[in-house]
């Protein structure tokens, strides 16, 4: 099948954005009128998911979907995030599940079959993911089939590996290996290791990675060269050096720049913290410029 990455980066090509939209709603941060169309926390979440993917169609490759803000509401969460993923894709957009999936490694084979997979019928109400994040730590050999599992179903997963902001040698990713490797610095060898295996026409393998934007996160670039980036960030970050820290000067294309639809209402003014999709969609114009200037600067 087709390698999803060399997909992504097509499709962010044509819309000049190496922004990508998160959806991680509240029922809380809609607007009261706004809440008070739907008598359930499902139809208003779903509703609140389409009117952003309408405004932000046009503006970005991909929508990332935050599994735990839809797991709060339960089946009504669950079954909104599977209806709203359904529509992206309808809106010609890709859709990433970030789950942090771990556990044993069976269970994050698992858990990548169960969101890949779907029969396209109608009635099919899985989550048509084209890729999900998965946690670093499930080890080397489910890394591996993970890997291969992503290049046969032309899907992509993204590991979650972040530096800690405080550098405090006793937080969990700085604790050092047997080798003396800091443990976020391992976990990127693997997934660098197994992603060179399926690399595509870009130069970018089925296995990317999530992190921050501080300044030492720059160095998980140097580990896995082959892997896409997805920079979790805030409106504030995209004028701030350091969020570009792993963007290759004269290339930028293998890095995407991750803004949520909470980051956007909690930052803007205008509508005291309160979802409104069309004031979401213009400050995503907005980023999605910032972003394209910093990289075609760099060029």
């Amino acid at each position: 099948m087709d390698n999803f990455i060399d997909e992504l980066l097509k499709r962010a090509k044509e819309k000049n954005s190496r922004l990508i939209f998160k959806l991680s709603p509240t029922v809380s941060m809609m607007k009261e009128d706004f809440r008070a169309r739907y008598q359930t926390a499902g139809a208003a979440l779903f509703s609140h998911c389409v009117a952003c993917i309408e405004g932000v169609k046009d503006l970005v490759a991909a929508v990332v979907f935050d599994k735990a803000a839809f797991d709060f509401y339960g089946l009504d969460g669950v079954m909104a995030m599977s209806m709203a993923a359904k529509y992206a894709h309808s809106r010609d957009l890709f859709v990433i599940v970030d789950g942090c999936f771990g556990g044993s490694g069976e269970s994050v084979l698992r858990y990548a079959e169960s969101y890949f997979y779907a029969d396209g019928s109608e009635s099919d109400n899985r989550f048509f993911a084209d890729a999900i994040t998965v946690s670093p730590y499930c080890g080397a050999a489910t890394l591996k089939k993970l890997a291969s599992m992503c290049s046969e179903e032309g899907r992509a997963s993204f590991v979650t590996v972040t530096t800690t902001v405080s550098g405090d040698k006793e937080d969990f990713e700085n604790i050092k290996t047997g080798d003396g490797e800091a443990l976020y610095r391992a976990a990127a060898d693997d997934a660098a290791a197994y992603g060179e295996m399926f690399v595509g026409e870009n130069g970018y393998s089925v296995l990317g990675f999530v992190t921050e934007p501080v300044k030492d996160t720059a160095a998980l670039r140097g580990i896995n060269r082959w892997g896409i980036a997805l920079v979790n960030a805030k409106v504030p970050d995209l004028d701030r050096e350091e969020t570009y820290g792993l963007f290759y000067r004269g290339e930028g294309e293998g890095e995407f720049v991750v803004l949520s639809d909470a980051d956007v209402c909690r930052f803007s003014g205008t509508y005291d913290g309160k979802a409104d999709a069309g004031e979401i969609a213009r400050c995503v114009k907005e980023c999605v410029s910032k972003v394209e200037a910093h990289r075609l600067g760099n060029n």
